[in-house]
């Protein structure tokens, strides 16, 4: 599904805010975009809804961070837990999930070139009742604590993590992207200091569908095109959060998969 930014990070200070929320306003729900917006999001695969439960942490030394990803792409992305969520030794959190497109086939992508909802109606279709706005480099939604304002920065490409070139690791690697991000609560001021954390989507083709592997390390921040542990005075990291970092992208995903079958299904003969 491709979205278009409304409006950037920076011009979040000069909006009303007040008014924003992830349901359907009354000029969204007249766009024939409207029926795609399902009112929640499609369930992810059963092992997926099984490793984000709660109270269900995996061990850290089964997690993947940043030193381990060119041996995981040289692997094919082989490793021993696909989904799950943790915190570190170091205090800094951990989380991953597996999304299988195996129906998304270059012909549903091809289809879906055609879904261009207007404002933010094609975000909040994404994920129902989490996302409110995709910005140019951010986005405004609620990842389970609340609404929270997202700032995008600093990319993280292969050669971060030693890698030169993808596909002589992996030929069937479709790409590998990610960034820093830090966010704070909708309405928190300037007083109120940014919690860092960075992410990427490696994927993969398989069959005529792919696969994507996503990791989120929350309290590490990206300097100079590298990652580097960084958490706030006092903050505390908890399984619970990264739970719920695990459990937003596993339903967003599957929802994006949902939608584009959905559009697909609408549209092939048109």
């Amino acid at each position: 599904m491709k979205i278009v930014g409304n409006g950037s990070f920076a011009d979040l200070t000069k909006m009303d805010l007040s008014g924003l929320t992830p349901e359907l306003t009354e000029k969204e729900k007249l766009s024939p975009y409207a029926k795609y917006y399902f009112g929640r999001p499609a369930d992810p695969d059963p092992d997926v809804m099984e490793a984000i439960k709660p109270n269900n942490a995996i061990d850290p030394l089964k997690a993947i961070m940043p030193k381990d990803i060119a041996k995981l792409v040289r692997n094919h992305g082989q490793r021993e837990v696909e989904n799950g969520y943790c915190v570190m030794p170091d205090g800094t959190g951990y989380a991953t999930i597996l999304t299988r497109s195996y129906d998304i086939t270059p012909e549903v992508q091809k289809v879906n070139e055609s879904f261009t909802p207007e404002g933010d109606l094609g975000y909040k279709i994404w994920y129902p009742g989490a996302h409110i706005r995709h910005l140019t480099d951010g986005a405004i939604e609620d990842m389970g604590t609340g609404i929270m304002k997202i700032n995008f920065y600093g990319q993280l490409p292969p050669s971060a993590f030693g890698i030169d070139d993808l596909k002589s690791l992996d030929p069937d690697c479709i790409g590998l992207m990610g960034g820093g991000g830090r966010s704070k609560k909708l309405n928190d001021g300037e007083d109120v200091p940014f919690a860092y954390m960075a992410n990427i989507h490696y994927s993969r083709k398989v069959g005529n569908g792919s696969e994507m592997r996503s990791f989120f390390w929350n309290g590490m921040r990206v300097v100079n095109g590298k990652l580097e542990v960084f958490l706030n005075p006092g903050q505390v990291i908890t399984n619970e959060q990264m739970r719920m970092v695990a459990a937003h992208c596993a339903y967003e995903f599957a929802n994006n998969r949902a939608v584009m079958l959905k559009w697909y299904n609408d549209h092939k003969n048109r």
